[in-house]
């Protein structure tokens, strides 16, 4: 499906010449890295690239992919074109991602929420597909414990100081979440302030933990001019 072909694999549609193509990040050591917990950039020997902070308690953010080529096309099949075969094919990937952590103990599933009024225009959150599909592959429950209080502005454009700022308590808890070790599931993490942000408002409700995985990430040389339009306002 990557390149528009007709003829794909039974999982997902996606052709053997396009599988050959693909990279997944699980096979090159780069799915795990570790982002800041106030704005969600990429943390390196212990300081924040983005805010500059020494971070003392970093979030864990795992990705099958980077978000290019392909990569790309598929997800915005997937996203904008509700092809949801793909969501057991992409969640299967993201579980391989998973398997490079080495303690896998969750108890909940969480999907990123989008705006009510984006959901509404778009008929779905390709978010919860993908909590569903790594719900019955491992056995954990997907719940709905976040919703998007407000429709932010555009994330285009902003800082990593604006970005905390345009997300600040964007995100509400309409479910317990106490003591729970928590998956936080979206289809792709760009800046990572919005993964960030929803890891804050868990954490803050008392959960155990939260690890982010998503099934693909934007380049670390492309996050600062890099955004794609996101979903609660514009979800990066």
């Amino acid at each position: 499906m990557g390149c528009l072909s007709l003829f794909g694999n039974e999982e997902g549609f996606i052709c053997s010449s396009c599988l050959e193509k693909l990279k997944p990040l699980y096979e090159t050591g780069k799915a795990r890295t570790s982002i800041c917990r106030e704005c969600g950039e990429v943390i390196k020997q212990g300081v924040c690239q983005g805010c500059g902070l020494k971070s003392l308690s970093a979030l864990t953010a795992l990705s099958a992919y980077e978000y290019d080529g392909i990569i790309r096309e598929l997800v915005h099949r997937f996203k904008f074109n509700g092809v949801f075969a793909l969501s057991e094919w992409m969640a299967g990937e993201m579980l391989s991602a998973l398997d490079t952590l080495e303690d896998k103990q969750f108890t909940l599933i969480v999907p990123v929420p989008m705006h009510p009024l984006r959901q509404l225009a778009r008929g779905y959150n390709q978010s919860e597909k993908l909590s569903r599909a790594l719900s019955r592959r491992l056995g954990v429950r997907s719940c709905e414990a976040l919703k998007c209080a407000r429709n932010v502005r555009s994330q285009v454009g902003l800082s990593t100081l604006e970005r905390r700022k345009n997300l600040r308590d964007a995100f509400q808890i309409v479910s317990s979440v106490k003591d729970e070790r928590i998956l936080l599931v979206d289809d792709v993490r760009t800046t990572g302030s919005t993964a960030s942000e929803c890891a804050r408002t868990l954490l803050s409700a008392g959960c155990e933990c939260v690890t982010v995985l998503t099934f693909a990430s934007a380049a670390e040389k492309e996050k600062a001019p890099f955004s794609e339009q996101s979903d609660a306002g514009n979800r990066t």
